[in-house]
């Protein structure tokens, strides 16, 4: 058989962790707080996004199977697949997937923060640095919102983290992780509106995992702010083939001639994909060619004398 199987859907899963990874304070390793520039320049950290040029340090990451030299972060607990995918800061937090915009993005714990320091007093922090060790063999782009205020709250505030691994080698290629240290009121938090989930490009694919309404939104909710100590993994996942992305092959062999002990019956395949470790594979099926002898039989009837 010569032919092509159907392609399917990527799509991720968003499921706890049976490894928990710790949430780490970058203030604790001398990062800066990207609200600091923002607040230099008269503006409030309300609102507002910082790009990182993953590319300038040769890294690069995937998220729904695209390449990525570039990610950016918003003030309101998301991450996006690039400057592009939002045309303002949505601080109204939305279920996932929704065609409406933003897009492409990933949210860790998506409502509407205000860190303030000009109109309103300065209060919590807000980080980002690549990182080593946090997963194991892999570099990671680390976002953290630490202790930062709702704007309709400031005494509601969240720790929490987005870990995207970089570089991926085929095992973790597209993977994160969402980390949580604190909520202070969760039940608060569920009143106000929030989202744990992510979408792609489009807002046609993608998962909400916990998500509470805000602003009069029609959606029920589903779920509860993660406590404290829990890391959700995003992992890519292949849905929606017809065919169940396998083939079964079934091969019989008549032995008419001299043949070695074992014949070797091999089953290739080809994909579009970039990745080196997924364009091809194979399957080998060894049959193995036992002698056998036949010993001649000799039949006498008795004949009577």
């Amino acid at each position: 058989w010569r032919g092509s199987l159907a392609p399917g859907d990527l799509d991720y899963l968003v499921e706890e962790s049976p490894v928990t990874i710790p949430y780490l304070d970058l203030a604790d390793f001398g990062a800066v707080n990207l609200c600091d520039d923002f607040v230099a320049d008269g503006e409030d950290c309300d609102e507002v996004t910082v790009t990182f040029n993953l590319g300038v340090n040769g890294y690069t990451t995937n998220l729904y199977g695209q390449v990525l030299n570039q990610l950016t972060i918003s003030s309101n607990g998301l991450l996006l697949g690039d400057s592009t995918a939002i045309p303002n800061v949505h601080n109204h937090n939305q279920w996932l997937p929704d065609a409406a915009g933003p897009g492409f993005l990933l949210a860790g714990l998506w409502r509407d923060a205000n860190m303030g320091g000009v109109t309103s007093a300065a209060s919590g922090r807000w980080h980002a640095a690549i990182i080593s060790g946090l997963v194991e063999d892999h570099d990671v782009f680390y976002a953290q919102w630490h202790d930062a205020p709702h704007a309709s709250d400031p005494n509601l505030t969240a720790r929490h983290a987005i870990a995207v691994v970089l570089d991926g080698d085929g095992g973790l290629t597209g993977h994160a992780f969402f980390i949580y240290d604190n909520i202070s009121d969760p039940a608060q938090t569920v009143a106000l509106g929030y989202t744990v989930g992510l979408e792609d490009r489009l807002g046609l694919r993608g998962a909400t995992h916990a998500y509470a309404p805000c602003c009069g939104d029609p959606q029920p909710p589903q779920g509860y702010p993660p406590p404290a100590g829990t890391t959700l993994h995003l992992r890519p996942v292949l849905f929606g083939g017809n065919n169940h992305y396998q083939r079964t092959f079934s091969f019989a062999a008549i032995v008419d001639g001299q043949v070695p002990e074992t014949i070797v019956n091999t089953a290739a395949a080809t994909s579009s994909s970039a990745d080196p470790a997924l364009s091809n594979v194979w399957a080998t099926h060894y049959l193995s060619v036992r002698l056998q002898t036949y010993l001649p039989l000799l039949r006498a009837d008795e004949v009577a004398p």
